[in-house]
């Protein structure tokens, strides 16, 4: 899957470059709607490019999180990363679909472990937490809200000032 992706970047990456060097012949002579259609143009496939290998990684970073616990703490592990500690380390955790979400003291990424069947074994697991660290209800809403959406309200914003600006410079002059 992951070399699926990296192809499709690098094809599109190609595509990129063409399109780039077949604009070379085609005089724009100050036509600002053909060099902003082709700034639209090259944004939109990096950014195809960049949403091909971020799926492929959620794919592969999620399906592979193992959550163990026993006498020395606990360990998460999966492919590119590991980490062992005690109970009081998570900081936050909820559940999320058939997806264990955990947040750790010192890490920045957030865990996913699948634990869609294993109702016996999340429940061993909040009665480990740390009082306060589970999350359920009104108050994984407003952690979500609080994480989540400050970031989304940033990219629209940003979005829409670029969508206004390309449109202000597109305009009759």
């Amino acid at each position: 899957m992951l070399v699926l992706a990296a192809a499709l970047v690098g094809l599109a990456l190609a595509l990129g470059v063409f399109l780039w060097r077949l604009s070379t012949l085609f005089q724009v002579d100050g036509d600002q709607r053909a060099a902003a259609l082709f700034l639209l143009l090259g944004t939109l496939m990096t950014l195809q490019g960049m949403t091909i290998v971020g799926l492929a990684w959620l794919i592969v970073a999620v399906s592979r999180a193992v959550l163990r616990h026993d006498a020395a703490g606990l360990t998460l592990e999966h492919p590119w990363r590991r980490w062992h500690g005690e109970p009081d380390g998570v900081r936050q955790a909820w559940r999320q679909g058939p997806w264990l979400v955990l947040e750790i003291d010192g890490e920045w990424r957030r865990w996913y472990v699948w634990v869609k069947e294993q109702h016996a074994a999340l429940e061993q697991f909040r009665e480990l937490l740390p009082a306060g660290a589970w999350l359920e209800g009104a108050g994984k809403r407003r952690y979500l809200v609080r994480t989540v959406l400050p970031p989304v309200l940033v990219a629209i914003g940003a979005a829409g000032l670029l969508g206004v600006w390309l449109l202000s410079r597109m305009g009759p002059n």
